[in-house]
């Protein structure tokens, strides 16, 4: 018998779970179906909160076996269990919802939540719990500052949050346990979260001042950072909206799992928060770029959500929308610039990211393949399919160094260098690059990111070298 007979109330959202049950069903919803949030809002119009939460509900219920639970909740219930403790889960989340995760857990006498013109939070919560247990007789776990309001009238609190809440908790009874809300600091998932490591890609942008010798240009070089800063926020507004629409298959991801949202280290509020107000300033930046700048960058919004709400699930077609995301950056660094296209270039960069994206796609393939795992998660991809994969992928690399060698021996090149022909050595050495990549992708040693692979790949770098160094002396050697 236990030595507290009072029972523990748990709540569900950010403290049986590191995330919000309600965003959750909400980004799932818009991700499948995006015309129902009209449905939804008309909802919260008419029955409030509580009738959102029902509305939703009845659009999708979600997968419990999807959501990160907190550890250390669930191994402290499993205690109080073990000592014969009523446990029950009191939460703000419709009762369908909290009845299905409390099914899957299997560790809840009872289930308390919110129905049609009840919202189970804060007072209300509160008084429900007292009504069943009295004044001080029940303990409490909660994580926010809306659950002081039930602590006001617990016998005991465990506290998933900050010191400060704990603090301000034991102002209203004994606080007997606190646990961190998430595995690192805010601070620190909101910079993961924003990808930094992918700004990288946005190096693309400098292309053509590269390749037509501007580089030293003030007023192109300013022109190109504005958009190199536009594409690299713009860029991180969208990862985020991937992250949030793409909880689920992250979660089940042999890596993808450990990103802030899915981790649930960042609350979801936060990235919905995030993600305008990121594209709202490349926006901003964009109006000091020439206007095909921006339309240019709105194609890359368009096909980069597009891709997230649909595209990325159709089988070799989404390879070719990542291959686009690519080149499309080419293009905004030649209209950012003005600089004139090159359809040697541009025909090099479609076959070199194609590559690039069917190494993304291969190296997946084969870190499940190697997990014992048949297929992937929201895509429509089997494990068998990796021949197949790297044979598209190599094929569309040696087309990016014919490409190479074609644009190598065009006007342009034998106006900008000394000794045009010497650039042909970059041939072999970007076709060693490739062919690595694969000799990797189908061992198993590939990152699921080939650009992140190539930042800290030393062989990447030597090559990279031999490069500018092929042609620096092409370029000053009569």
């Amino acid at each position: 018998m236990s030595l507290n007979s009072k029972p523990l109330c748990v709540d569900l959202d950010g403290t049986l779970i590191r995330t919000d049950s309600l965003w959750e069903t909400v980004l799932q919803i818009i991700k499948t179906e995006p015309l129902a949030l009209f449905i939804l809002v008309l909802a919260y119009l008419r029955s409030g909160r509580s009738g959102f939460k029902s509305a939703a509900i009845d659009r999708m219920v979600i997968d419990p076996a999807d959501l990160p639970y907190h550890s250390g909740i669930i191994d402290l219930i499993r205690q109080n269990r073990a000592e014969g403790r009523q446990i029950l889960l009191v939460t703000g989340a419709n009762q369908r919802l909290a009845d299905c995760i409390s099914n899957h857990v299997g560790l809840f006498d009872g289930v308390i939540g919110s129905r049609t013109g009840s919202n189970n939070t804060g007072d209300d919560k509160a008084e429900e719990l007292v009504q069943r247990y009295g004044e001080r007789g029940f303990d409490y776990a909660g994580n926010s500052r809306t659950d002081l309001k039930v602590w006001a009238h617990s016998h005991a609190a465990i506290v998933v949050g900050s010191e400060k809440l704990a603090r301000d908790a034991e102002n209203y009874c004994p606080v007997t346990t606190r646990l961190d809300a998430a595995k690192m600091r805010k601070s620190k998932s909101i910079f993961k979260a924003l990808r930094p490591h992918q700004w990288f890609k946005n190096v693309i942008l400098f292309l053509p001042i590269l390749a037509s010798h501007r580089l030293f240009e003030p007023y192109v070089i300013i022109q190109v950072l504005l958009a190199f800063s536009a594409f690299s926020l713009c860029a991180s507004g969208l990862y985020v909206m991937n992250d949030l629409l793409d909880l689920p298959a992250d979660r089940k991801h042999p890596s993808k799992h450990k990103r802030p949202f899915a981790a649930g280290n960042l609350p979801l509020s936060w990235g919905v928060a995030m993600c305008p107000a990121l594209l709202g300033l490349s926006g901003a930046i964009s109006l000091f770029l020439p206007p095909r700048f921006l339309i240019v960058l709105l194609a890359y919004v368009v096909i980069t959500t597009s891709y997230s709400f649909h595209f990325k699930r159709r089988v070799l077609v989404d390879v070719f929308f990542l291959a686009s995301l690519y080149t499309i950056r080419l293009i905004a660094g030649h209209e950012a610039t003005g600089i004139r296209y090159s359809h040697w270039l541009t025909g090099f960069s479609i076959f070199f990211f194609l590559n690039l994206a069917l190494v993304k796609r291969g190296s997946e393939l084969v870190l499940l393949r190697d997990s014992g795992k048949l297929r992937t998660e929201g895509r429509g991809y089997h494990v068998s399919d990796v021949p197949i994969i790297c044979n598209f992928g190599m094929v569309a690399g040696g087309l990016s160094v014919l490409y190479l060698a074609m644009y190598i021996n065009s006007p342009d090149v034998n106006r900008l260098y000394s000794n045009p022909d010497l650039l042909l050595a970059l041939c072999p050495l970007l076709f060693y690059w490739i062919g690595r990549l694969w000799l990797l992708v189908d061992r198993g040693q590939m990152h699921h990111d080939p650009v992140v692979f190539a930042l800290k790949d030393r062989i990447s770098y030597y090559i990279l070298i031999l490069s500018v160094i092929v042609a620096a002396i092409a370029k000053i050697w009569k």
